[in-house]
């Protein structure tokens, strides 16, 4: 009988997690009043190759505010060049600056640190190039921050557009990894992270913070900024308004680099919160009983285990507005691979980002004397 308990612990452990996911989803949420729209500098450091990224940028540009200025950095010979530059020429508000290439080792803060200097106004809002911002969306989040009584608004996310099985994996792991983490912090922790997708902060922030410098070598740039932020007093807020991204075209070989990079940037970011990431992995857990000590009572809690992360990945994605289908079986494949990649971070340092192979030191920054080795 004990040996029993002892099998089904995995099961356990995985219900005491969901049960305190749910009970976070289910918070009341807070109402923000309107707060006033003053205006912002919206930056946004273009990728190349971004699909459909002409769509992206007018779609954004329509629902950018009176007075509000945009800047677009873009890497030197890039074709994000041209495009900007004639949108540059159509919208006012628009600036346009060419990014040197190996300017930080974090080609995200590389961008910024070339992008800030000419920026207007105090009030700044990062995005990422494969945000879809459309007016819903902007309107909110702006009234949230300056309504919202935090110093620092960063928005979460899921993946759209998604057509092969790669791409609904990896939108997946959006949904069965980040999510609950995010619920449980608003509900019952602190923000002291924020999120690379979408974030508004000030400049006098950033400056109280050493500036992107700061950031030069992180490969979690995101994490960090929160935690340093933090550091000097600054609140940050998970924002009400949730972000749609559009997934990138990748295939399996893609998925799996993106999935370890994932994996490596937890583990550097939050050593010891990566280290609990493994009772959250309670199907992953319990098949690994179950083939160690196949039995009756470890199959069943297999089972189980299978039925409780369906139904929460399903209530999870319905949450956010995401329709899964049949494809919500595939989160079970998708939890297995997480898995492995959890274990694998404990063991690489490196990661494939923007193209190339980035070596990182145990400490989460990016060594820029291996940056490059093949793998």
């Amino acid at each position: 009988m004990e040996s029993g308990v002892f099998l089904a612990l995995p099961l356990g452990v995985m219900c005491l997690h969901r049960a305190a996911v749910w009970l976070a989803a289910r918070r009341k949420r807070v109402r923000v009043g309107d707060g006033g729209m003053d205006p912002v500098t919206w930056l946004r450091p273009l990728k190349p190759g971004v699909p459909g990224i002409a769509r992206k940028l007018e779609e954004f540009l329509g629902c950018v505010g009176v007075g509000d200025e945009v800047i677009f950095g873009v890497e030197e010979a890039s074709a994000e060049v041209e495009l900007c530059r004639v949108l540059a020429a159509r919208w006012s508000c628009v600036k346009v600056v060419v990014c040197e290439r190996g300017a930080a080792a974090n080609p995200k803060v590389a961008k910024l640190l070339a992008m800030t200097p000419g920026a207007t106004h105090s009030r700044w809002i990062l995005a990422d190039a494969e945000a879809l911002i459309d007016a819903e969306f902007a309107d909110a989040f702006r009234r949230e921050w300056s309504a919202g009584g935090a110093d620092v608004l960063t928005a979460g996310y899921h993946f759209t557009g998604m057509k092969t099985w790669p791409q609904w994996m990896d939108a997946l792991a959006i949904i069965q990894t980040l999510w609950p983490g995010l619920e449980v912090v608003r509900a019952f922790g602190r923000m002291t992270f924020t999120l690379g997708a979408c974030t508004a902060v000030r400049r006098s922030d950033i400056e109280a913070i050493g500036g992107w410098e700061a950031l030069a070598c992180e490969l979690a740039e995101d994490r960090r900024l929160g935690a340093l932020l933090v550091g000097k007093g600054r609140r940050v807020r998970l924002s009400e308004a949730i972000l749609s991204m559009e997934v990138d075209p990748i295939g399996w070989r893609d998925y799996w680099r993106h999935q370890r990079r994932v994996a490596v940037t937890y583990r550097v970011a939050t050593p010891m919160g990566a280290l609990g990431m493994i009772v959250t992995r309670g199907f992953s857990l319990s098949l690994l009983v179950a083939v160690i000590f196949p039995s009756w009572m470890t199959l069943a809690c297999l089972v189980a285990a299978a039925v409780l992360h369906l139904g929460s990945v399903a209530g999870q994605a319905r949450r956010l507005g995401v329709k899964l289908g049949p494809h919500v079986g595939l989160s079970l494949i998708a939890e297995l691979v997480e898995t492995a990649c959890w274990a694998l971070s404990w063991l690489s340092r490196r990661v494939w980002w923007g193209g190339k192979w980035r070596w990182i030191t145990w400490r989460g920054q990016i060594d820029a004397g291996k940056n490059g080795r093949a793998g």
